[in-house]
């Protein structure tokens, strides 16, 4: 029986559909996908497959051999830990753009805080601005090594 899918974004779709099939593990480690039969299963043309299969084996998901077709690669520990290494750097990378543009942001807009100073905030790059050391409790200047959190809040 075929998976009827909307012909929005075809390719998207089918990717996405294997994708989460492979994830969820109705496809084995080391087991073969035809691609003919993928596309007879899903209602499409063998091109949205293709280019699905392509897209899987350039994430690893799939691997590709020479004359006899896509096989489900095994998730193993490596690549479980890979990808989590992945997720943190972009986390960690999102969290800096955030509190970069919140700096800027304040000091773009301190006049609405009553030219609050900022707490809570990590200002590495500014010199000579005021900053609070969370461990010792105290207000310093220059770069922080350490930071409250952004609970902290201003003070005034």
């Amino acid at each position: 029986m075929a998976i009827v899918l909307p012909r929005a974004n075809l390719n998207e779709q089918v990717y996405a559909t294997l994708r989460s099939r492979i994830l969820a593990r109705e496809h084995g480690p080391g087991e073969k996908l035809s691609l003919h039969e993928l596309a007879a299963e899903l209602g499409v043309s063998r091109s949205p497959v293709h280019h699905a299969l392509t897209r899987l084996v350039s994430e690893g998901l799939l691997t590709v051999k020479a004359r006899r077709g896509y096989f489900v690669s095994p998730i193993t520990t490596r690549v479980l830990v890979e990808g989590y290494e992945v997720r943190l750097a972009l986390e960690l990378h999102a969290a800096d753009v955030t509190v970069e543009t919140a700096v800027i942001d304040f000091w773009a807009h301190r006049d609405l805080f009553g030219g609050a100073k900022p707490r809570g905030l990590l200002f590495g790059e500014l010199s000579g601005v005021p900053w609070y050391d969370q461990v010792s409790g105290h207000e310093e200047t220059g770069c922080a090594d350490r930071y409250s959190p952004p609970t902290a809040g201003f003070a005034r």
